[in-house]
């Protein structure tokens, strides 16, 4: 569902609402229900991002995370080659224990860990040429959604209706004051968290069949 049916329909369920005023602060607030979804504990299959390659610098142990990134997938480490081809894992470690251990007279050399620190994927060692450096997938954050018939993120295409039901809840409370609405909304959030839910389940058990097979 593109973001200007969405916004139609939510304006519709708000009581056939037509205010501009309204309408934008509903799509205010279909950006805020975005945002915390893409904060969740658990994320859908459908953030996982395509595979990503960047390059390291001579020198520089940080690497900037991509721009849309909001965390690892599970099991997918980083992956780091010298020739663009052949692809080596990298290996995970925490922030607190690297701390603890860490040599800084280290030899620059190629890197075969890293950690998170900030914006940035700390290499160790550091990197004593150029190298490859691979993201074979990570959770991404989807554009921000606008009222446009040509735009649709992901979330609007698998749940629009959980979209909708945080921002009707939201809109329904604090601008137009309507407890009853805010009842609705929040069973409809309800309804549209389980669902989501058994989606990602179903998925998970979709791709164990696949790697069992």
């Amino acid at each position: 569902m593109n973001t200007k049916a969405a916004l139609d329909l939510l304006m519709k369920r708000l009581g056939n609402r037509t205010a501009p005023g309204l309408r934008v602060s509903c799509l205010e607030e279909m950006v805020v229900a975005q945002e915390q979804l893409e904060q969740a504990p658990e994320l859908p299959w459908f953030l996982k991002s395509e595979r990503v390659i960047t390059s390291t610098e001579i020198g520089e142990r940080r690497l900037a995370l991509p721009p849309d990134f909001i965390r690892e997938v599970e099991d997918f480490n980083l992956e780091i080659s010298e020739d663009g081809v052949t692809y080596d894992d990298l290996g995970r470690e925490n922030y607190d224990e690297v701390q603890v251990r860490i040599d800084r007279n280290a030899e620059p050399g190629k890197p075969d860990s890293y950690y998170f620190r900030g914006n940035y994927v700390i290499l160790r060692p550091t990197p004593d040429k150029e190298y490859f450096v691979r993201w074979p997938t990570y959770y991404a954050k989807q554009d921000p959604p606008v009222d446009d018939i040509a735009n649709e993120n992901l979330w609007f295409k698998h749940v629009p209706d959980l979209v909708m039901a945080m921002a009707g809840a939201i809109v329904s409370g604090l601008h137009i004051k309507d407890p009853a609405l805010v009842t609705q909304f929040l069973t409809m959030q309800k309804s549209a968290e389980d669902r989501l839910v058994r989606l990602i389940t179903a998925k998970e058990e979709e791709n164990r069949d696949r790697a069992m097979g």
